[in-house]
């Protein structure tokens, strides 16, 4: 159990940490969180062939023994199923999952940049990107739930004043739903992550209904212009294109974000070319002008919250890109 009680945030212990989490902060940050200290979980970031059109089967970060269940995050941090009533989420992403496990009646904490769903709103504010610690643990929470990336180092202070964080992940859409499940799980909301698994493979069959079995149409998903970059392996953008029946031109690129060359995007010809924004679809008709994409007017502006947020939305996401890739004939 997580054995984290209210009345130990009312010790003067924890006031006492506060004046030192500034200098904490620091180090948390500069500390490599890939290194051999911790078991990453072992889900795959870029599915197979045969994976792209199987439905999702959350539960490899769920264990029992001997009548003990174990759950653990995607810093392989274990947990155990608790009864946390203050729930404090330090991402976007994490709070969607929340509410849509329907645990958002225990969320007392977000940041600014939780936007949805518009009941998010109402809780307390513990800051943007740079959060708030002293407010956090003035919260009384007694469950922190943010992503993998360790927002500020939230992970690392928070453990040190003894509140439990939980880390959702963004490196692939079954990783994604193993932590909805995971915490669905650790919140004794299971039916709500099952009914989420439910709704991300009608989706899928969806896709899979729309999408030839040969054929995929190449996507070139532009991130920013000034330098070119866009994504590569290893982040649930590949995987969504994937999943909708794409074939991502920078498969190759040795990351999850970040640079690519003009020449390269032109040689690779993409059938369909993704941007964020008006403008960026107007400089890519006039630098990328030779491409498919652009002769056949397939230069599609694709951002929104659901698209870019590694939450429950992004089955909206997956069905709205499938749509696109392979429009209904007219």
């Amino acid at each position: 159990m997580i054995d984290v009680r209210i009345a130990h945030r009312r010790c003067a212990r924890d006031f006492v940490r506060l004046a030192c989490l500034s200098v904490l902060l620091c180090v948390a940050a500069a500390c490599n969180r890939t290194s051999g200290n911790e078991q990453r979980p072992t889900t795959s970031v870029s599915p197979t062939a045969a994976d792209i059109r199987a439905p999702f089967s959350p539960g490899a970060w769920v264990t029992s023994s001997h009548g003990v269940i174990s759950v653990h995050d995607a810093a392989g941090t274990v947990f155990h199923p608790s009864d946390a009533k203050r729930i404090v989420s330090v991402a976007p992403n994490a709070t969607e999952i929340l509410f849509a496990l329907g645990a958002g009646d225990r969320v007392v904490g977000v940041t600014t940049n939780c936007n949805y769903p518009a009941e998010a709103a109402s809780r307390e504010k513990v800051g943007d990107f740079n959060l708030n610690f002293e407010k956090i643990v003035a919260l009384e929470a007694d469950l922190v739930v943010g992503t993998d990336a360790s927002t500020d180092g939230a992970r690392d202070v928070l453990t040190m004043s003894n509140v439990p964080y939980f880390a959702v992940s963004k490196r692939s859409l079954s990783e994604i739903l193993e932590s909805i499940h995971a915490l669905g799980v650790l919140l004794g909301r299971t039916e709500d992550s099952e009914r989420i698994t439910q709704e991300w493979n009608a989706a899928v069959q969806a896709s899979n209904s729309r999408v030839p079995i040969a054929g995929r149409v190449s996507v070139f998903w532009i991130q920013w212009h000034d330098p070119l970059s866009t994504i590569g392996v290893g982040n649930f953008h590949h995987d969504l294109i994937e999943r909708a029946g794409g074939v991502n031109i920078a498969a190759d690129l040795g990351s999850a974000y970040g640079p690519f060359s003009e020449e390269a995007a032109l040689v690779r010809d993409p059938q369909v070319i993704l941007v964020p924004s008006r403008e960026m679809a107007d400089w890519v008709s006039t630098r990328l002008r030779v491409t498919r994409a652009v002769m056949e007017g397939r230069v599609h502006v694709f951002s929104s919250d659901a698209s870019a947020r590694a939450g429950p939305r992004i089955v909206d996401a997956l069905n709205d890109l499938s749509r696109l890739l392979y429009p209904p004939s007219s």
